[in-house]
């Protein structure tokens, strides 16, 4: 299933609301049992796969010991830690969590709808421009003041 993630931290710090969506992906949900050589034991880790270039990667740092903390409708909040770099080189490990939104047929076909208004009001745009511009003519140099001529 696709959904839309938004993570709710940055190495650890609450992202302000304003910052959340701007970090948002979109990816297959995947939660397996896997072994973590980091912590030399088997974890629950959640990934948000999608495709890149013919290769299947990581939209988001995978999430470890990973939870399911609410389910409502078409949402969901899980919540774990991941792995990032923290002082000089060393590897720390971050509480995250994801807000998962599942993305539906209808919110594809509101983004196409939006993505076409989009690439319309462009090209009127891009019209109007090129209309103002013959109407108007090419540029003439302004004429410099006669106090500010060089001599």
């Amino acid at each position: 299933m696709l959904f839309d993630a938004i993570p709710a931290r940055r190495n650890g710090a609450i992202l302000p609301n304003w910052m959340r969506h701007a970090a948002l992906a979109r990816g297959r949900l995947v939660v397996e049992q896997a072994h973590d050589p980091d912590l030399n034991r088997w974890v629950r880790t959640a990934r948000l796969r999608r495709e890149q270039d013919g290769q299947v990667i990581d939209a988001l740092p995978p999430l470890r010991d990973v939870q399911i903390v609410a389910v409502i409708e078409n949402r969901m909040t899980l919540t774990g830690f991941e792995i990032g770099t923290g002082h000089v080189t060393e590897k720390a490990h971050y509480q995250q969590s994801w807000l998962l939104e599942l993305v539906t047929h209808e919110t594809l076909r509101r983004e196409a709808e939006l993505t076409e208004q989009w690439v319309a009001d462009a090209e009127r745009s891009r019209a109007f421009s090129r209309h103002v511009a013959e109407f108007v003519g090419p540029r003439k140099p302004i004429p410099s003041h006669p106090r500010h001529r060089h001599r």
